[in-house]
């Protein structure tokens, strides 16, 4: 990388002081974060990865070289790694600073948008499944400040950062905060989850259903606490929509989708993609149009719920989702909207769905949910406020974006322009 070379890219890692039945960190591409150099890891014997996956240890930089997990940023300085050494996706280059550079300084050079985007001219390999090649990273130059300079850019990123997470947990707050407000305010008491592996029921209340699983205590306490208020059955408050969308009635050449993985789950709000309409995924069937309730069938204590406004006229929607069109004149599909992701509904779901590593709850049994049912003026007490705090986080978290692309606006600047010598 330059010349001379600062670091070196892809290098061995000594594993001669780990045995076979030795921990290592383990860390796949999803436990990088993107942006912000933060990841999370686990740890495995070091003789169930040492073959198939990427080694690197303590300070080395992880650099996501597959799209579109390179231009969104998926790169990190690895620490605290169990017994200083890690594996992970095959999809890292390793990036590991020679003693006249700092690996975070690195880190912040290798995550800089114009970076990102000249290395996409580098990419080889078929579309979907292009990467960078190491010798992109072999080959940069890039400016190398004297050391003492590295490390006052990073002391000001580390500034910025911190103030972006001190937003950013506020408007984890406002959000966190919302269900036991709601809960008050509709007159049901606190859930106090009861998690315990052993348990009796009474064999009448088992029913059709004989997994041990969906009579938990904790989904007992659940519904007793719903049912301690006014309530209804999710399906006599509501109508499924069946209208279907078939991409060979399509006359356009592209169509806007919506997928389970574009639901902001925290905010319950749906981002459609435009897709070719000849590449239409077979599960982009859904015909929905604004106002319509959207929650995911598959993982559905996941949350992934979102009520559909203007900008998603004439979008698809996957068949993985459920599609609430009519609600009755008892509630409104703005209420179900903010009850329906509460953690005491969502934990109804997981209840009664079915399946291991992907549970997928059936649109009959996501009929049966139990709703609180307040008056309409409570109702409207809870949108309002589901809304507010909702805005209130929008707004920190574009507050904590903004402080984030300043520092980094400055730091490409002083980098560049000479500034920080």
């Amino acid at each position: 990388m330059g010349s001379p070379s600062i670091a070196e890219i892809n290098p061995k890692t000594d594993l001669k002081e780990i045995k076979d039945d030795g921990l290592v960190s383990f860390i796949p591409m999803e436990f990088i974060t993107e942006k912000i150099n933060a990841f999370t890891h686990t740890s495995r014997l070091i003789s169930e990865v040492r073959k198939g996956y990427t080694c690197f240890q303590n300070d080395d930089v992880l650099w996501a070289k597959i799209t579109p997990c390179m231009q969104n940023g998926k790169t990190a300085v690895v620490q605290g790694l169990t017994n200083g050494v890690g594996f992970g996706s095959t999809e890292f280059h390793v990036v590991r600073s020679k003693a006249d550079s700092l690996s975070r300084f690195l880190w912040a050079v290798l995550s800089m948008p114009r970076l990102l985007y000249a290395a996409q001219g580098a990419f080889t390999g078929s579309s979907g499944h292009q990467r960078v090649p190491a010798s992109f990273l072999e080959q940069l130059e890039i400016p190398v400040p004297p050391l003492d300079v590295q490390r006052r850019l990073i002391t000001e990123l580390d500034a910025a950062r911190i103030e972006r997470d001190q937003a950013l947990a506020q408007a984890d707050e406002a959000i966190s905060g919302f269900e036991e407000w709601a809960l008050k305010a509709m007159g049901i008491v606190a859930i106090q989850p009861k998690r315990r592996s052993t348990f009796a029921v009474r064999i009448g209340s088992v029913r059709n259903r004989l997994d041990p699983f969906h009579h938990l205590p904790e989904f007992i306490g659940i519904e007793r606490a719903i049912t301690s208020a006014p309530h209804a059955r999710l399906g006599d408050l509501v109508t499924f929509s069946t209208d279907t969308w078939n991409p060979v009635n399509h006359s356009e050449p592209t169509f806007r989708y919506i997928e389970i993985s574009g639901v902001d789950r925290r905010r319950g709000k749906a981002i459609a993609s435009a897709i070719a309409t000849d590449e239409a995924p077979s599960r982009a069937r859904m015909a929905v149009q604004p106002g319509d309730l959207i929650v995911s069938l598959t993982r559905p204590h996941h949350g992934s719920i979102a009520l559909l406004g203007p900008e998603h006229q004439d979008c698809v929607a996957s068949t993985g989702f459920a599609v609430i069109r009519n609600v009755t004149g008892k509630s409104s599909a703005r209420f179900l909207w903010a009850v329906l992701r509460l953690s005491s509904s969502l934990r109804q779901m997981l209840r009664r769905a079915s399946g291991g590593n992907y549970p997928a709850i059936t649109q009959d049994e996501l009929a049966n949910i139990l709703v609180p049912l307040p008056d309409i003026n409570t109702q409207q007490r809870v949108i309002d406020e589901a809304v507010r705090r909702s805005m209130e986080a929008d707004a920190l978290e574009a507050k904590a974006e903004a402080v984030w692309q300043q520092a980094r606006q400055r730091f490409e600047q002083q980098l560049l322009k000479g500034d920080a010598t």
